[in-house]
């Protein structure tokens, strides 16, 4: 069972944080006071495993750190004839003191089966799961928007082979660009270097300097890049959240993410600087 807390309040609009799973759009919520049931609908995430909720009724007495379990589906209400005459509120309970029995007596059983949501951790399984479930006795009906799953695999694909291209373009780039820094500082003090080699200076002497130099603009490169990354990851999710209403994924915030990022930015920053220093003031070593 999904729950999560309250942690905010502002009238008729809750803020509930959840620490496992966010509720889709339009789920309903649900959260007890005084022994009643009060309901209220997601409608909008709004980042760091946050919903912006709308209650369906007060919010008069709800407090902050309060429980919400997330129902699993949408608000729905009873309809057909043993509807017509009576008193219901907007989340379907009745208002007119009659049985509720009745609403349900002269429907099949098959309308009110048990039904599952089961998550795959890896969409590429889906088929398979999919095929297991059906095996499983007492399943009458598997749903399962294979074509959307098919096509955020291929997605997935595609962003994966389009990352992998300009990683190594950039790192590249970042390799050049560091490489010609150091051979233009080092091009400056040739005459330099070709001195304190005949004096005796080994190349460990003379390499530290223009080392310390592409690790710095190494390091340099990553603050850069993560800032970057940050930026457009920020400006991405705001403008899905501002379209909340037809989101099919949920983003991530940048701070679960931001730490590993920046380890590998940093990582690839100094490796890049390092090397690119070795390899140019090489031939520069040779008096």
């Amino acid at each position: 069972m999904n729950k999560g807390k309250i942690i905010q309040i502002m009238g008729p609009v809750v803020d509930v944080a959840f620490p496992d799973e966010l509720p889709a759009i339009k789920e309903a919520l649900e959260v007890q006071l005084d022994g009643k049931r009060l309901v209220m609908e997601v409608s909008q995430h709004i980042g760091n495993n946050c919903v912006r909720c709308i209650m369906l009724a007060t919010s008069d007495g709800l407090c902050k750190d309060m429980e919400v379990v997330a129902t699993g589906s949408s608000i729905s209400v009873p309809v057909g004839q043993k509807t017509l005459g009576r008193l219901f509120n907007v989340v379907g309970d009745t208002l007119d003191g009659l049985e509720d029995d009745a609403l349900y007596a002269d429907l099949p059983a098959s309308v009110l089966r048990d039904r599952y949501a089961l998550q795959v951790t890896d969409i590429t399984q889906l088929t398979t799961t999919i095929a297991e479930v059906e095996q499983v006795k007492g399943v009458v009906k598997v749903s399962a928007a294979l074509d959307v799953a098919n096509g955020f695999v291929t997605v997935r694909n595609v962003a994966v082979g389009v990352t992998v291209i300009l990683l190594s373009v950039l790192l590249v780039v970042s390799f050049f660009i560091i490489s010609n820094a150091i051979k233009m500082a080092m091009a400056r003090r040739e005459e330099e270097i070709a001195i304190m080699k005949m004096v005796g200076a080994t190349n460990a002497f003379v390499r530290w300097p223009f080392v310390v130099e592409g690790v710095v603009l190494g390091i340099a490169s990553a603050i850069v890049a993560s800032a970057l990354q940050w930026g457009i990851y920020s400006l991405i999710t705001q403008a899905v959240n501002h379209y909340s209403h037809i989101r099919l994924v949920s983003i991530l915030p940048y701070q679960t993410l931001a730490l590993p990022v920046s380890c590998v930015y940093l990582g690839i920053g100094l490796l890049v600087g390092v090397c690119g220093s070795l390899i140019t003031i090489r031939k520069f070593l040779r008096v």
